[in-house]
């Protein structure tokens, strides 16, 4: 089970193996709205700070919804038979980062689903994505922690950034148990 507040907390959102997605009243856990469209499980939740909903799915798509309006506002899809494995939504909430399992980090824009930014494919698959805080970066997380893995810093589209970025992060590291922003903006960095 997915979980993810919204940003105000008036809202919790929760994602299911059978790719039901619902909304919840964070005081009483009363459900708001309710979504059956996603294939197969969903794997992350990530909201913006409009109130927007976006839900990735082991089908490869990700869904941004309109909870309010109870709409379905987007659907993106990345490369046919990948899973989509971590979401996160840019500071200014129009553009959404997936993580995918073909190793590749996509950017679409929100409102339409269009593809924004696609970077490089990495050898294995992507697990991790956020957003730097000033929305400049955005970091990518490759294979698995506990075995080691990879970090890659990519500019933003329209920022003034110029990265690529990529650093392994040994599994001594990994295991350490350190914080996951920590290693996407610090190890990452030097």
């Amino acid at each position: 089970l997915e979980v993810a507040y919204s940003r105000d907390g008036r809202y919790i959102a929760t994602g299911r193996d059978d790719g039901v997605l619902s909304i919840l009243d964070a005081d009483t856990l009363q459900s708001i709205s309710r979504f059956e469209e996603a294939d197969e499980g969903v794997v992350a939740l990530a909201w913006n700070s409009d109130g927007l909903l976006a839900a990735s799915s082991f089908d490869g798509s990700t869904r941004v919804y309109d909870p309010a309006s109870e709409q379905l506002v987007s659907t993106m899809t990345i490369a046919s038979g990948a899973q989509a494995f971590n979401v996160a939504f840019s500071n200014d909430g129009l553009t959404v980062a997936v993580a995918g399992g073909d190793g590749t980090l996509r950017l679409f824009e929100a409102s339409t689903g269009r593809v924004v930014q696609t970077y490089p494919n990495h050898s294995d698959k992507m697990y991790g994505v956020a957003f730097s805080p000033d929305g400049q970066r955005v970091a990518a997380g490759a294979g698995r922690l506990e075995a080691g893995g990879s970090i890659s810093l990519y500019a933003a589209p329209n920022s003034s950034a110029v990265f690529g970025l990529s650093r392994t992060i040994p599994a001594s590291l990994a295991r350490a148990s350190v914080p996951a922003a920590w290693l996407a903006f610090n190890v990452a960095e030097g």
